[in-house]
This record gives C-alpha cells, sequence and structure tokens, in this order.
C-alpha cells in the first residue's frame, strides 16, 4: 500500500510539473517574455508592462503548483507538517520582501518547505537558492528557471554572490519575494559532518553534531543587497519523524530513496521566528556574528531531547492543516490535468507539441537557462535605469 501511494504521488509531481512546463509556462515565455524583450529595446514602458505580465503570469503558476505538491505530499504521502513559532502566521500586507534561512538537515528540505511556504501564503513569491545541477532536472529543473531560482556553483564564490545580488534585484522589480536560503550550503550527511569537524578543529570553533556551521557571505550579501527593502528575516529549523522502518538505520535521514520506497517522514516540524529588519544589525561584522549565534541556538536546541507533542502544546502560535487551500489546488489541479489527458487522446499534434516543448526546454536549458534568458532580455532596460516598476 505505502509503495502504490508513493507511485501515486511521484507520478503526480512529475506530470503536473510536465504539464505546466510545456503546456503553461512555455506558451507564457513565448506570447509575453520574447515580445517583452523586444519592447524593452524600443518602448520600454509597454516592454515593462508585458513583462509584469508574463512575471504575474509563471508566479501565479508556482503559486498553484507549490499549493498541489504541498497537498500531494501532506495527504497523499501521508506525511504530517506543523509550523509554529511567532512566524507561523500568514505574512502581514505589507509584507513584500523576506529572506528565509533554515538548517539543511537533509537533501529534501526545500521540497517539504512547501508546506510551510504554502501556510504563510507566500508560494507565489518563493525563490529558493539551489545547486546549480538541479536546473537542469526535466521538467522541475525547468519549471525552477521560469519561477526564478537562483542557481549556485558552490565553486566559484564571487561568480555566485554576484548572481544573487542581479537575481535579488531583478525579482524585486517583478515584486513581492521571499527568498530561501540554507547557509550551510550543503546537507548534515555524514561526510560533510566530518568536513565541518575538520573546519571546527582548525579554526578553533565548537564541534557541532545537529548542524554545520553556516557559510556567512550569502546571507550578509542578500541583507545588503536589500537594504531597506528588507521586510523581515524568517529564521527556519526544521525536524523530521521518521519511518520507523528507515528510523533505525545508520543514515536515517529523509531522501529520495524513501520517497520511492514509500517510506517518507511521518512528520515534519518546522519552528519559525520572525524578525523585523530593524531588530537585525546593519553593519557587515555584526551580520555575520547574528547568523553564527543563531546557528548556535540551533544546535543547542536541536541536542535538547524534548517531544514534538509537548513542545506543540506548549506553543501558541501553530498552523498544522490547509484544508481549504489544498482543496481548491486539487480541484484545479485535477481540472487541469484531465484537459491535458484528453487533449493528448484526442490529437496527435498535442503529442507532436509535447514533444517539440521538451526538446525546446532541453535546448533552451543547455543554453543557459530560461532565467538567463529572462535576464538577456531585460538586459537594454537595467542598462538604461529603465525603472521595472
Amino acid at each position: 500500500m505505502e509503495r502504490a501511494r508513493a507511485a501515486l504521488l511521484l507520478g503526480a509531481l512529475v506530470s503536473t510539473a510536465l504539464f505546466g512546463t510545456v503546456y503553461a509556462i512555455l506558451p507564457a515565455a513565448v506570447a509575453l517574455l520574447v515580445p517583452a524583450g523586444l519592447l524593452l529595446r524600443s518602448s520600454p514602458r509597454v516592454g515593462t508592462a508585458v513583462w509584469l505580465s508574463y512575471r504575474s503570469l509563471v508566479d501565479s503558476i508556482a503559486a498553484l503548483w507549490f499549493t498541489l505538491a504541498s497537498a500531494l505530499i501532506e495527504w497523499l504521502g501521508g506525511t504530517r507538517v506543523v509550523v509554529r513559532g511567532n512566524g507561523a502566521s500568514p505574512v502581514p500586507p505589507d509584507e513584500r520582501v523576506s529572506l528565509l534561512i533554515c538548517n539543511h538537515h537533509c537533501r529534501l528540505d526545500w521540497m517539504y518547505l512547501w508546506c510551510f511556504c504554502a501556510r504563510l501564503a507566500i508560494c507565489r513569491r518563493l525563490k529558493i537558492a539551489l545547486k546549480a545541477p538541479l536546473k537542469k532536472v526535466p521538467f522541475f529543473g525547468w519549471a525552477m528557471q521560469a519561477f526564478f531560482f537562483v542557481f549556485l556553483t558552490r565553486g566559484d564564490k564571487e561568480s555566485d554572490l554576484s548572481r544573487l545580488r542581479r537575481n535579488l534585484e531583478h525579482c524585486m522589480a517583478a515584486g513581492p519575494m521571499a527568498l530561501l536560503i540554507f547557509p550551510e550550503g550543503t546537507d548534515l550527511s555524514p561526510t560533510n559532518l566530518a568536513v565541518s569537524h575538520k573546519h571546527a578543529a582548525s579554526h578553533g570553533l565548537p564541534q557541532y553534531s545537529h548542524v554545520l556551521h553556516p557559510r556567512t557571505a550569502g546571507f550578509v550579501s542578500c541583507v545588503l543587497t536589500l537594504g531597506d527593502r528588507l521586510d523581515a528575516v524568517y529564521d527556519l529549523t526544521i525536524t523530521y519523524e521518521n519511518h520507523p522502518s528507515v528510523a533505525a538505520s545508520s543514515d536515517p535521514r529523509p531522501a529520495e530513496g524513501h520517497l520511492i520506497a514509500g517510506t517518507p517522514p511521518r512528520g515534519v516540524h518546522v519552528f519559525a521566528e520572525r524578525f523585523e529588519r530593524s531588530q537585525l544589525p546593519s553593519a557587515e561584522p555584526a551580520l555575520k556574528q547574528w547568523l553564527v549565534e543563531r546557528w548556535a541556538m540551533k544546535e543547542a536546541a536541536l541536542g535538547r531531547p524534548s517531544s514534538s507533542s509537548q513542545a506543540l502544546a506548549e506553543d501558541e502560535h501553530v498552523r498544522d492543516g490547509m484544508r481549504s487551500e489544498y482543496r481548491c489546488s486539487l480541484a484545479v489541479g485535477a481540472l487541469s490535468f484531465l484537459l491535458f489527458l484528453w487533449g493528448l487522446s484526442r490529437s496527435i499534434y498535442a503529442w507532436v507539441y509535447l514533444l517539440a516543448g521538451c526538446a525546446l526546454f532541453v535546448i533552451i536549458t543547455w543554453a543557459g537557462g530560461l532565467d538567463n534568458f529572462e535576464l538577456w532580455l531585460c538586459a537594454p532596460a537595467r542598462n538604461k535605469k529603465v525603472d521595472l516598476l
């Protein structure tokens, strides 16, 4: 039964990602993004309006798909997600730009944090900083390019920081934004933990067991680049209740293989603390120290044995469900997918378009990705200092 549910979950995620990229995002790029790039060179105001229409449409697709995926993860996958803390409520109406930082326990953290973003109603504005190879993953990577995720090589620090700053400026011109970053830079695997211990020993730092020492450059660059436009920082701490069949293994952390085998985590707990920009220091050294201290607090908190149910009972800010939002996303997703299947069953041209669309995305990805294509199209507006807002 668990394997059947896993197959349905993965099948639904893959098929909806395929449908969304080829039948929704690709037409939007052809009909709006390309004309916007041409118009920005001759009529900046008109071009800006067309570009904003493209971004609004793609962001709406992102909101629907992330909410749909969250519903599938929780209801079909059987993973209960609970968010607590003073950052567990939907964002204030006047909050436009926020920065989310989180410990990187496993490679699937960013996927389960979709559920957190759904509870805060920020799926539409969500951007995530990820490793560059994920950009090339079929369907999902193509969608991430359109959603304007930040892809980092982790090999060239200055290049990554430059890309991060450039993407932040571009996204803020399009509207509200919430950027999720993992300051540790990589997940808490035994190998990475050993490397972290070696680094700590050579630099006179304490050895952590539940988190890795954070890399401060990306966080500091984000805060300084956003400046007064940054409304809030959300400090997230994610923990898991592992599936009984993997809890006793040498590395029980959630992984892709667990999803395929039908043994995802039984529960995901996110503790969210919200900080106004005014609560953060302004100087670069103080920002670095603030982040280091937050991670020291995470290590101490994660090292304390405690009952999740007790912790939830003691916290007054708890969000444990998205019933109406999930039902709506499932209804829209199911209807769209049925129309997709109906089209494939009725016309050979639908199959031709599907294959051609996939081939085009492969070419676009090989050429640098839809995100870089968008940046290139909008370059004249940036070079002429045209206000994209």
